[in-house]
């Protein structure tokens, strides 16, 4: 029955830890929660690396989590790593078809209207490959700004929205276009200004933007 009453969706291209679903099972018994996710492994020719989420997942605080999964989707947990009430799946599938980006969507939208939990350990391997949808860079950027559009609450859209700008400036250089991508973090700036942020975000990138800025004149990295 308890098999029955829980789901997880599995992908077809990575793994499962063999102790996923006895380890989220429990949790979801002893919690008494609507959902639980969970963080995971990269692996790269099977070489496994932690994949490390942002702590505000470990808080239990939903507003918090909330707000962090509404402004950033490059830092969110995967559906794969999950194991679900069957109530939760059956109410939301049918909203989620709506959207290429039909993770994210049940991620949003799971963290609104249900009591969701995280367990701080990897439970799941995502194979980093040549193919991996988030590489094509162009073909989910409209996803990912229809889902800030429709989607986002009124004070997170602007800097929803400002932060994908970002986030896809940050592939540019990969394909040689380094103008192009300093046209996307100008953008991004435009759209949502901060003083503290733009620290924040210097500091952390500060390696990145050096090696943008130091070729910038190289004939080489000219679209």
């Amino acid at each position: 029955m308890i098999l029955f009453y829980f789901i997880s969706i599995p992908s077809s291209v990575n793994y499962m830890a063999p102790e996923k679903a006895n380890r989220q099972i429990k949790y979801q018994l002893t919690s008494g929660k609507d959902g639980v996710y969970a963080k995971g492994y990269s692996l790269i020719n099977e070489r496994k690396k932690r994949i490390e989420l942002n702590r505000v997942f470990t808080q239990d605080n939903k507003n918090k989590i909330l707000n962090h999964i509404y402004r950033f989707d490059r830092d969110a947990l995967l559906l794969q790593a999950g194991l679900f009430c069957k109530n939760l799946i059956t109410d939301l599938v049918p909203f989620c078809i709506d959207f290429r980006s039909d993770d994210r969507v049940f991620l949003i939208k799971a963290f609104e209207h249900y009591d969701i939990g995280y367990m701080d350990e990897p439970l799941f391997y995502y194979r980093l490959r040549a193919s991996n949808t988030h590489k094509n860079y162009w073909l989910t950027f409209p996803m990912r700004i229809d889902i800030a559009t429709r989607l986002m609450p009124d004070p997170c859209r602007i800097k929803t929205i400002s932060n994908i700008m970002f986030s896809q400036g940050k592939y540019l250089p990969e394909d040689k276009k380094i103008f192009k991508a300093l046209s996307f973090f100008l953008s991004s700036l435009i759209l949502h200004f901060s003083l503290i942020e733009l620290r924040g975000m210097i500091r952390s990138n500060a390696l990145f933007l050096r090696d943008i800025l130091s070729n910038s004149q190289s004939k080489n990295y000219l679209s």
